[in-house]
């Protein structure tokens, strides 16, 4: 019988080990400000644009002395850099917001981001818009006012570029 309580024991003991573990790998991968100096160590292009990519989710509202579930951190996914592309040059997907299906534009390159959502791809000077494909759609949330989808403009240099997929609640 005692035996039987000590395995018991040591399985709890275990379990609560690993559960720590990946306590400890979900905060790395949301320590956002060690990321973005890791990342931006791994940065070895003369010209083109680079960044990492990440994903807010959870209650973001504001909240007054209770824990929030609202969290920001680095994901591994596939980055699409087009021709310049206005809305336009767009088909919306039916979700809306900042989902499209397609582009009408040049599709320059596609990268996969480390675990770190860490990418860079080498570029010319010139205009581009940059994009996060999630669940086989186009995700491009940002706009320059003139119509432009998530632009970057690289000239002489490398260009950072982080990009937030947002699932949040505001």
């Amino acid at each position: 019988m005692r035996s039987y309580y000590l395995l018991c024991l040591l399985l709890l003991c275990l379990g609560c080990t690993k559960t720590k573990q990946a306590a400890n790998d979900v905060d790395e991968q949301c320590n956002m400000p060690a990321i973005y100096a890791s990342n931006a160590n791994k940065v070895n292009i003369a010209n083109g644009v680079w960044g990492t990519i990440s994903i807010t989710q959870g209650d973001c509202m504001p909240n007054f002395g209770g824990r929030s579930s609202c969290s920001t951190c680095a994901i591994q996914r596939e980055v699409r850099i087009y021709e310049y592309t206005k809305n336009v040059d767009a088909i919306k997907d039916k979700m809306g917001g900042p989902f499209y299906e397609s582009f009408k534009t040049k599709l320059i390159q596609s990268v996969q981001t480390d675990s770190k959502g860490f990418y860079q791809v080498t570029l010319p000077n010139g205009a581009y818009t940059v994009v996060i494909v999630e669940k086989g759609l186009l995700y491009a949330p940002l706009s320059d006012g003139l119509g432009g989808l998530s632009p970057v403009t690289v000239t002489n240099g490398k260009v950072k570029a982080d990009l937030t997929l947002n699932y949040a609640v505001y």
